[in-house]
């Protein structure tokens, strides 16, 4: 069972998400600090959204729509912040700088922040956990599975960090950091666009 959640994670997060996108662009400085943080952050919310999802959370966002929908809205708005900041760095050199343009700092707090921004990992955990008999009868699985989930999310991570700060992979940034940040700021504010429509959506939906 445990190895069965292990590969469905495991295809989850080989999903690109904004996750991926932020552990991969705080790669490029080099720093193996930087790279454990950002993955240390990533897996500490995938670990809350879980822990969340065992508490109840998607009964409350079934019962109560508008505080789903409020905690899209302010990670949409986070989102688009972050690709705000890519944009206006695009020009200045690579160095020690972050998303924002100044010297690389609460590595670990934004990248919980980026994986907080996109509630819908309440959905994708309670269809996992709903599929496991027992879980919420004995302590002992359930220690099992937040330790792999948070284990696998933090390593799988760290190894994406650790295949951008490559060489090459930094000396192509490098010499096309410009196109490459102004791609990563789309991409950051595409996520932010979907999430916002996702919001639209769901509000319609509920008025229909």
């Amino acid at each position: 069972m445990l190895f069965s959640l292990f590969v469905i994670h495991l295809c989850a997060l080989a999903a690109p998400g904004p996750d991926f996108f932020f552990v991969s662009r705080t790669a490029l400085s080099g720093r193996t600090s930087h790279i454990f943080q950002s993955a240390s952050g990533v897996a500490i919310g995938i670990l809350i959204w879980a822990t969340m999802t065992l508490l109840g959370m998607n009964l409350l966002f079934e019962h109560f729509p508008v505080t789903k929908w409020i905690i899209m809205v302010l990670g949409a708005f986070y989102l688009f912040k972050l690709a705000i900041d890519i944009f206006h760095s695009a020009k200045q050199p690579l160095g020690e700088i972050a998303l924002d343009g100044k010297p690389i700092k609460h590595v670990l707090l934004k990248g919980v922040m980026t994986n907080l921004a996109n509630p819908k990992a309440v959905i994708y955990f309670s269809s996992v956990f709903s599929s496991i008999p027992g879980i919420g009868q004995s302590q002992g699985l359930l220690s099992q599975i937040m330790i792999l989930i948070f284990v696998e999310s933090l390593v799988w991570f760290f190894l994406v960090g650790q295949l951008f700060s490559l060489e090459k992979i930094r000396n192509y940034y490098m010499r096309h950091k410009r196109w490459v940040d102004y791609v990563s700021a789309g991409v950051f504010a595409l996520f932010s666009i979907l999430i916002l429509a996702d919001v639209i959506h769901l509000i319609t939906s509920s008025q229909t």
